[in-house]
């Protein structure tokens, strides 16, 4: 049911605020398993039936561990036919020459990561709830007032819809509303670049092989996307330059953007064409200084925003929205308070070691990647020549790609809530 400002609107179990990636798949794990859900976001409508609010050459790196999670929701047939499995991923620093090449099949794996376009995966994911009915979907709605009551989060809309629930989840972004009003800002750093992302066509097929080259001044990046459609991209590409040359690429032609990028692609590929617009993103760093206020958990980019490198962000927002089903549900069949301080502190306790770690990781190899300071490319070189050379410390990182980490919650081990 789509509630609007005349809808009675009511009590939830939990209301989930921001209609991404993140929150549209909180919501069905969460209905799935019986709880009273209501999603609300400020757009008008889904992706899906209206103008994308991202670039359609925004592509995602959705890892083996995502993908069993989805898969073990129900949830994969939704994107299956419109994701590209990465056989392999060449990572190459050109200042020392040397490359490390991550392979599915040393790791014994199907798939190191399947590439999918942003759009394809929200508009499946909004499939997803649009299917299960006992999900009340609010669009085009921004948050006025909040009231912490006995026992509830109270929500006021601007159009005066009120929305009651025991546990409000805010998916709402880097720039998280609920994460400013709950004083939950934590460090935020500016990277001073940008990343250009678009989509590309190649005369000769991928094969399912991406590639990230560690260019002075920012990485570029190849994910490989399904090949066959007409008038799709079969490539995402994200390449990130400082701020400066990123401002001179998007005022340059196409065609001399297209020359620029064609020095940088491999031969088997033939001729690389940009096929939609650039789109801009000024890169920063940021890290709610808590996951939790009072009835409130923060998961996705409201909880941490990452550098691109590595494409990271879903699969950690992942994790997050696993590992919070996973402690809601337990507590809803337990006839448990689904938004109690001790569950809250549960969530925090097993999400913050690795949202830190990962978030930390990925800035310092950013750093490193494009500094030109002499002894960070030494760095960068040694470790590249490392990984060549010690086969098992390779396997040991692309595990980690894979999403196996620490303490994985149920669904990323193939476990039902």
């Amino acid at each position: 049911m789509v509630l609007t400002s005349k809808s009675r609107g009511g009590d939830y179990d939990c209301l989930v605020v921001g209609a991404g990636h993140a929150g549209l798949l909180l919501a069905r794990l969460l209905a799935d398993q019986g709880l009273r859900v209501a999603l609300l976001d400020k757009r008008s409508g889904p992706i899906g039936k209206s103008e994308s609010a991202r670039p359609v050459g925004w592509g995602l790196s959705v890892n083996l561990s995502s993908v069993v999670a989805l898969r073990t929701a129900g949830l994969w047939d939704y994107v299956a036919d419109v994701a590209q499995p990465l056989d392999s991923m060449r990572v190459t620093d050109p200042t020392s020459k040397r490359d490390v090449l991550y392979q599915a099949s040393e790791a014994g794996v199907e798939a190191l990561s399947w590439g999918i376009l942003g759009q394809d995966l929200a508009s499946g994911l909004e499939r997803a709830v649009a299917d299960q009915s006992s999900i009340d979907i609010v669009w085009g709605e921004e948050i006025a007032s909040q009231d912490l009551g006995d026992g509830s989060q109270s929500i006021t809309c601007q159009s005066g819809l009120t929305i009651s629930c025991r546990l409000l989840v805010a998916a709402d972004g880097r720039r998280s509303l609920l994460r400013r009003k709950a004083r939950l800002d934590g460090p935020q750093l500016d990277f001073k670049q940008v990343a250009l992302t678009f989509g590309v066509t190649t005369d000769e097929s991928h094969h399912g092989q991406g590639f990230e080259i560690l260019l002075l001044g920012g990485p570029l990046a190849f994910l490989p996307l399904k090949e066959g459609g007409a008038d799709r991209p079969s490539a995402s590409i994200t390449w990130v330059f400082a701020k400066d040359r990123a401002a001179k690429w998007q005022s340059a032609t196409p065609e001399a953007f297209a020359e620029e990028l064609g020095r940088r692609m491999p031969d088997h590929l033939g001729n690389v064409r940009p096929a939609t617009p650039l789109a801009a993103f000024p890169l920063t760093f940021s890290h709610a200084k808590r996951l939790v206020g009072e009835r409130l958990a923060l998961v996705s980019d409201a909880a941490h925003g990452m550098h691109p490198i590595h494409a990271q962000g879903f699969n950690l927002a992942v994790r997050d929205v696993a590992r919070l089903a996973e402690l809601v549900v337990a507590a809803h069949r337990q006839d448990r308070d689904v938004g109690a301080p001790a569950l809250l502190r549960r969530y925090q306790a097993s999400r913050l070691p690795d949202t830190l770690a990962t978030s930390t990781f990925t800035s310092g190899f950013a750093w490193l990647g494009s500094s030109t300071n002499p002894l960070a490319r030494g760095t960068i070189g040694a470790g590249a020549l490392l990984l060549q050379q010690l086969p098992a410390l390779r396997r040991t990182l692309t595990r980690q790609g894979l999403g196996e980490v620490p303490g994985r919650p149920r669904l990323l081990r193939g476990i039902p809530l």
